[in-house]
């Protein structure tokens, strides 16, 4: 055993041998995926399987990174993000790699592995967990229980469509939230709201392009800049008290504030929400529902 665990170095693994059982620790998460590589080119023997055990921390410097690197990759999984296998084995756990500086980039690049924990797999998968964003489970349960048999919205209903006014738009930017942080456009609300009129002119005939299916909106508009706000100051080494909010760009907040105001004005034209519902409905509060 002594000689099989030689071939790891010292000074990235601590290898602790016990009775039934050989643990092998990575100093860093990033010497994870090669300690996982090793461990298929080099059989142990042992009549179990290698189980990879994750800690939860806490983390610092390089760990950290690479914990919040795993957090985010593993919310991003699609809910049926399965491996390249027959079996399509589900639960991937996301895994970084620091790869060796190159000409290009001159310096070193991080890689985000998709590792398979299923034993029939126990190793990385090439396919990388395809998101299968297509895929949907059985939903007939809704059919039989007739849970879209009345309360429904005319399919002749629909959100797409201009912006009729320029007053009806300043309502709009008007709901814009104040002083937030901005999204990659670096333009935050208070700006757009304080904008002058010609330019909120322009960006309300952009808006109205975009609604009229006239034009398509590219990625880079509707990506979103994510950071962690920490919830406890406390114990900053922690990624549970960490809280990841999306910061988006100035024209997507519009566009999504238009698109939600036409979605509610339809669910409250055709009595879509049961009248119980008071959450996020105007003319409504707490206060009206303890009478009932």
């Amino acid at each position: 055993m002594e000689e099989w665990l030689s071939s790891l170095s010292p000074e990235k693994y601590e290898m602790t041998q016990e009775e039934q059982y050989v643990t092998v620790r990575a100093k860093l998460l990033s010497d994870v995926p090669a300690m996982l590589k090793w461990s298929a080119q080099h059989p142990s023997g042992l009549a179990a399987q290698p189980v990879l055990t994750y800690s939860t921390g806490p983390w610092s410097k390089d760990n950290l990174v690479t914990a919040v690197e795993h957090c985010f990759q593993q919310n991003a999984y699609h809910p049926f993000a399965h491996c390249s296998h027959p079996q399509k084995h589900e639960d991937p756990v996301p895994l970084t790699e620091i790869l060796p500086p190159s000409k290009e980039m001159g310096e070193a690049e991080r890689n985000m592995l998709h590792y398979c924990a299923h034993p029939d797999c126990a190793g990385l998968d090439p396919g990388k967990f395809r998101s299968n964003r297509k895929e949907v489970k059985n939903m007939s349960f809704f059919d039989s229980a007739k849970a879209f048999s009345y309360r429904t919205i005319d399919p002749k209903e629909t959100i797409r469509g201009r912006v009729k006014t320029f007053r009806e738009f300043s309502l709009f930017v008007a709901r814009m939230a104040n002083r937030k942080a901005c999204g990659d456009d670096k333009m935050p609300a208070d700006l757009f709201k304080n904008a002058p009129e010609a330019f909120r002119k322009r960006a309300w005939i952009l808006i109205n392009i975009i609604l009229s299916g006239h034009y398509i909106c590219n990625e880079e508009l509707l990506e979103a800049r994510v950071i962690l706000l920490c919830k406890d100051h406390g114990n900053p080494t922690l990624l549970a008290n960490y809280r990841p909010i999306a910061l988006c760009n100035a024209f997507y907040q519009l566009i999504n504030i238009i698109i939600t105001s036409r979605i509610r004005r339809l669910t409250e034209k055709y009595a879509v929400l049961e009248s119980s519902q008071h959450g996020f409905r105007g003319s409504r509060s707490v206060q009206l529902v303890i009478p009932k």
